[in-house]
This record gives structure tokens, sequence and C-alpha cells, in this order.
């Protein structure tokens, strides 16, 4: 694996472009195939295909208030036409408060241009709380 800077930059540009509400461009850095998985913090966010993204995505733009990513920490890597991110940032909540994201990302070419198969967010929830959402 090499490090690659053409993900990081691409996973920064994901980052303005969320917190600037563009839909579209987040959409355009996504794969076109139909088994692309897209993973968000929310239970029922399994989103398989671009179509099933931008409808979680476009509802959820419209309601929010474009939280500015601060503090990211990415890493990026590639081996060929496949690469990897892992990142993870803060957000400012609408009420003031401050919240840890964390993403993993795979990326493929598809006509020259790197475009994310697979993502994963989630919210870093300490282990004694997780088991107390299990009971």
């Amino acid at each position: 694996m090499q490090p690659s800077t053409a993900l990081r930059e691409l996973f920064e540009r994901s980052l303005r472009e969320t917190a600037a509400k563009n839909a579209q461009a987040i959409f355009d850095m996504c794969s076109r195939d139909p088994n692309a998985l897209f993973i968000g913090t929310a239970p029922n966010e399994w989103l398989q295909g671009l179509a099933a993204l931008e409808l979680v995505m476009r509802a959820s733009m419209d309601a929010g208030s474009g939280m500015t990513p601060a503090n990211a920490q990415i890493v990026a890597y590639k081996e060929g036409p496949v690469g990897w991110i892992a990142a993870q940032w803060d957000v400012r909540l609408p009420n003031g408060s401050a919240i840890t994201l964390r993403a993993t990302t795979v990326c493929h070419q598809e006509g020259g241009q790197w475009r994310a198969v697979h993502t994963h967010q989630s919210v870093g929830v300490p282990d004694d709380l997780v088991m107390n959402v299990a009971k």
C-alpha cells in the first residue's frame, strides 16, 4: 500500500461539500455500482446503491444546519485501482455541543476518478453505554 494524497483530498472535499450542503458534489464522489454500500450512524442507515443514499442524504441536508468540520485526522492509502480512507473529525451541533464522527471509506477508480464504493460512519460510544443500550 502507498499513501494517497488524492484520496486524502477526496475526503477533505467531501467534508467541505457536506458542510456546504452540496449533495450533488457528494453523489459525484460515489460509485455508480448498484452494490455500493453506505452505512450511516442511524440504525436504519444501511443504504445499498446511490439512489438509496440520495434519498437519505438529501432529506438529512434539507433538515440539517450544515455542520462545519474541524480537527480532521485523515489517513489514506491505495493499491492499484483500490484505496481506503480512515478519518475522524469534530462537528459542532445546532445546540452548541460538539461530537466526534469517524468514518472508513473504500474507494475504487472508475473512469479515472476515485469514487466511494463503501463508507461506514460512526460515533464512538463508551463500552458501558453500549451495554446499557443492549439491555
